[in-house]
């Protein structure tokens, strides 16, 4: 698992409009965006004004064409990724990468190895930012080989971990339940919902007939979450 650093910053308007007029994304669109990421802004500290600045680079997260346009700037890159390692899983999402193997012991470590540090060169060279290195997962489905894939990978690698967060719930490849719920996202969920179970009940007495649609729009949604890809285990049931 691998995470870019302050991608969003880093995005180059003059590249972002000829990734996007050679992608065939409207220019209109996207020069109304840089317009709007490059207007004039000044810092207010206690009343005095400080003078206008103007940024150059840079995509503003929230923004409704942001992550429409972070796709044109990288799917070239990620393309030739994928293109040159053709037998790996790529996964992407925003500014998020997965790179999956499946295979014997030693192709896995070879095939994840190169994938990793091809990928940190693309972001480099293409992309001009960095991996946030910080952010880095080995996840695999023994101690072992995530241990070898990680000693390879080096600072690149990131901790070893049995489960790590992807998108908001718990990824464990390979892994057996029981190894890596009791530490997963979804547990931790569980674990806030029966501490806010008293506050509940005393919400309840004074809401009446609607404490229903109060359990419903906050505990039930928070601990179900990702249930339907993880399950959930009879400690977390009960």
């Amino acid at each position: 698992m691998q995470d870019m650093a302050a991608f969003f910053q880093s995005v180059r308007h003059e590249e972002l409009l000829q990734r996007a007029a050679k992608h065939g994304f409207p220019l209109v669109l996207a020069r109304l965006a840089i317009a709007a990421y490059t207007s004039p802004r000044r810092v207010v500290i206690r009343g005095p004004i400080a003078p206008p600045v103007w940024a150059n680079r840079g995509v503003v997260p929230g923004c409704t064409l942001a992550t429409y346009l972070i796709k044109v700037y990288y799917i070239d890159s990620l393309d030739e990724l994928a293109h040159n390692h053709e037998h790996i899983q790529l996964c992407a999402y925003v500014d998020d990468f997965h790179v999956g193997v499946d295979g014997e012991w030693g192709v896995i470590i070879s095939r994840a190895v190169a994938a990793v540090v091809d990928l940190a060169y693309l972001v480099d060279k293409d992309l001009r930012g960095s991996l946030a290195l910080h952010k880095a997962a080995t996840v695999a489905s023994s101690d072992k080989l995530a241990k070898e894939i990680r000693r390879r990978l080096g600072v690149l690698g990131g901790p070893q971990c049995l489960s790590t967060e992807a998108l908001g719930i718990d990824y464990a490849p390979g892994r057996v339940r029981r190894l890596w719920v009791a530490k997963g996202k979804q547990s931790k969920r569980f674990a806030t919902v029966v501490a806010r179970g008293n506050r509940l009940l005393r919400l309840s007495r004074i809401a009446g007939a609607r404490a229903s649609k109060l359990v419903m729009q906050g505990s039930v949604p928070a601990a179900l979450y990702g249930a339907a890809v993880t399950g959930v285990s009879d400690t977390q049931l009960k």
